[in-house]
């Protein structure tokens, strides 16, 4: 019995002992609004990335980390075409885009943000690769990085004919 009133106090404190906590943050990216004529609606891209939920880096060896307390507001496959279809020109009718994402990641060797993929439209595929630059290894640097990423591929959808 005196054991385990003398055990009862360490056994409650032991969860005290452990490192601090750290709250999961979710971050969402926004595309500036487009203007033009013609208006295009993608469709959620198939993810044939190894990117989810968590934020994921890349090593200058290959070797992937995911951070399990920055997450993206959605899955990439989703997350970007919401972004993008967010800043389309509001026209009557819109074409209809699908698409593939590759990669999705920052690369920590390099400092940038990757963002590859295909996309289709009427039938004519296209492939994207776009790289840019990330100021810094925290998740607000991370997030305006994927921003203009989406903003270049909004870009690169727009020129489609």
């Amino acid at each position: 019995m005196r054991i385990g009133i003398l055990l009862l106090p360490l056994l409650l404190l032991s969860g005290c002992l452990g490192g601090s906590y750290r709250t999961i943050r979710e971050f969402d990216i926004s595309c500036r609004p487009l203007t033009g004529e013609k208006g295009f609606y993608l469709r959620e891209f198939r993810n044939e990335s190894t990117s989810g939920r968590k934020m994921q880096f890349r090593s200058a060896a290959g070797e992937l980390f995911r951070d399990p307390y920055c997450l993206w507001a959605l899955p990439p496959e989703a997350l970007i075409p919401r972004a993008v279809n967010s800043a389309m020109p509001k026209v009557d009718r819109r074409t209809d885009v699908s698409g593939k994402l590759f990669r999705f990641e920052v690369d920590k060797k390099e400092m940038k943000l990757l963002l590859s993929g295909s996309f289709e439209i009427n039938r004519c595929s296209r492939c994207f690769d776009i790289a840019v630059p990330v100021e810094k290894l925290t998740p607000e640097a991370i997030v305006r990085a994927a921003g203009k990423a989406a903003d270049e591929l909004a870009a690169a959808i727009m020129k489609v004919k």
